[in-house]
């Protein structure tokens, strides 16, 4: 008799099936054994959405990208739409810190009401720049300085199309 042994992502992956359902539509879990039906989510600070198996609370999101995949996310459970209880699967993925960063409003001490784009008090001009990674380094890449608002935009959304297409 041949016994085949799961590696523990897969027997892991088996105790999930069994124990909770995923609706990837709706982005709600729900016990399958105890209390079938009864959403299994709950809300674990933050407006993220955690997911109890075994006494182990996991993320939503994560586990959303193992349930429907079968293997762990690479990097961070980003949500596209940056809403965290939002776990749909279309409105997840499988990103790098750098994609992820890259994947935030504007901060609140933005005056010009774009990413990247500042108006240069010294110059009088818009001023563009983009974070690139540089043999493993996060830099700072300036793209110039522009006489409206406009002009910069574009000159951040080309090196963006660029450095990260």
């Amino acid at each position: 008799m041949i016994t085949v042994t799961l590696n523990p992502d897969r027997r892991f992956h088996k105790l999930l099936l069994q124990n909770r359902h995923y609706n990837p539509l709706t982005g709600i879990w729900t016990h399958r054994i105890r209390s079938p039906g009864k959403i299994a989510g709950v809300n674990i600070g933050h407006d993220y959405i955690g997911v109890t198996l075994y006494g182990v609370c996991y993320r939503s999101a994560r586990l959303a990208i193992f349930y429907m995949t079968g293997h762990w996310p690479k990097g961070l459970a980003d949500h596209r739409n940056r809403i965290r209880n939002d776990d749909r699967y279309e409105n997840l993925r499988d990103a790098t810190p750098v994609i992820n960063a890259r994947n935030h409003g504007l901060y609140p001490n933005n005056t010009s009401g774009v990413n990247g784009v500042w108006l240069d008090k010294t110059t009088g001009k818009y001023r563009s720049s983009v974070k690139i990674l540089l043999e493993g380094i996060r830099r700072n890449k300036n793209l110039g300085y522009f006489d409206t608002i406009e002009e910069a935009t574009f000159a951040r959304s080309r090196a963006i199309r660029k450095y990260f297409a």
